[in-house]
């Protein structure tokens, strides 16, 4: 020990500074790097999922509120009254025997078929599976991803 302070007073001064503040920087770098920002990576990262975690939680508790169910129904019941209504306008000017229309369920898995999302051939083919029904609509929407952006 006594050689390297020996050593360390034999140096010209610039080098002495340097070894005194640059060599603890890179150090605090190298620290920095390697224990602490990968750290800082993982909190974003969990803070992140925290918020999706919330915001998942409100729309199911929206989703729950009575009232709110209430609305989408009364939506729901007006928008296939509209389809029903558009059906029977088409199969007057047109004429019955050349407008054949889809049951309200397959127009509506038609129509977000034509949205375009990857997510909605898987969607579809898990319909398929389980039954064409509002309920399974729902579900396998929210399981899959697939945003609808209509109300079942």
């Amino acid at each position: 020990m006594q050689k390297l302070i020996e050593q360390f007073k034999a140096l010209p001064p610039w080098q002495r500074y340097v070894l005194l503040l640059v060599l603890p920087l890179f150090l605090i770098v190298y620290i920095w790097l390697m224990l602490l920002s990968p750290a800082m990576d993982e909190v974003s990262r969990l803070k992140v999922e925290v918020d999706n975690a919330k915001a998942d939680i409100q729309r199911t508790r929206a989703s729950l509120n009575p009232a709110i169910l209430e609305n989408l129904r009364r939506e729901e019941k007006a928008l296939e009254e509209e389809y029903l209504r558009k059906v029977e306008f088409f199969r007057k000017e047109i004429g019955e025997n050349r407008v054949t229309s889809l049951r309200w369920l397959y127009a509506f898995l038609q129509s977000l078929i034509a949205l375009g999302n990857r997510e909605i051939g898987k969607l579809a083919v898990s319909l398929a599976l389980r039954g064409l029904s509002r309920r399974n609509i729902v579900e396998l929407s929210n399981t899959l991803g697939v945003n609808t952006e209509y109300p079942l």
